[in-house]
């Protein structure tokens, strides 16, 4: 039975494993962030962030490993047209540099993914270490890139969060466009550790 409980802690923490595994290219694109995208990421995080929290960003766009999670899949349960899953998954083969002058207003701090503190995501240490050095964060934050309808009016970007030895999810956010800007009118869970 507790080598049970152990499998499934090491099973749910497998797409944290692939997060910190996946040191991404920050620069790898020359694309940049829109001030449409920067208004996108801001509620997308402010949905799912702690309120009060400074929110540690990773200052490029990641994609989780598709044999983990099948983000496909996933966005097509969410109802999405299939051309903005295409779409989703097209834009993702690429990393996107984002820069701080994006997100105005509640407090974000962009961190290079190779500059987390972090030999082995399992360790308590490392996140002792962590909360010593952002006490004022609930753990650190990765996107993607935002993939929006035909008419520009819905969409869609993964969060990730980490925020534990065996602590994090990743969550389809699901935004449409409205007179007050961008809204969250639909929230998927893609993994829970």
């Amino acid at each position: 039975m507790r080598s049970l409980r152990w499998m499934k802690h090491a099973l749910a923490a497998l797409p944290l494993l692939a997060i910190w595994s996946c040191a991404a290219n920050s620069r790898g694109s020359v694309d940049s962030v829109t001030p449409r995208d920067a208004t996108v990421y801001r509620a997308a995080l402010d949905s799912i962030a702690t309120p009060g929290k400074t929110i540690i960003l990773v200052d490029s766009t990641g994609f989780l490993n598709s044999a983990i999670i099948d983000l496909g899949s996933d966005l097509r349960y969410a109802k999405l047209p299939e051309e903005t899953v295409q779409r989703f998954l097209q834009l993702n083969q690429r990393s996107l540099h984002l820069d701080g002058g994006s997100f105005a207003g509640r407090p974000v701090r962009l961190i290079a993914f190779r500059d987390l503190p972090f030999s082995s995501p399992l360790s308590d240490d490392n996140w002792s270490r962590f909360g010593a050095l952002y006490p004022d964060a609930d753990g650190f934050y990765r996107v993607s890139r935002i993939a929006y309808n035909r008419d520009g009016k819905t969409a869609v970007v993964h969060v990730e969060n980490g925020c534990g030895s065996l602590c994090g999810a990743g969550k389809i956010v699901i935004l449409r466009a409205g007179q007050r800007g961008w809204s969250v009118v639909q929230v998927f869970e893609t993994w829970n550790a």
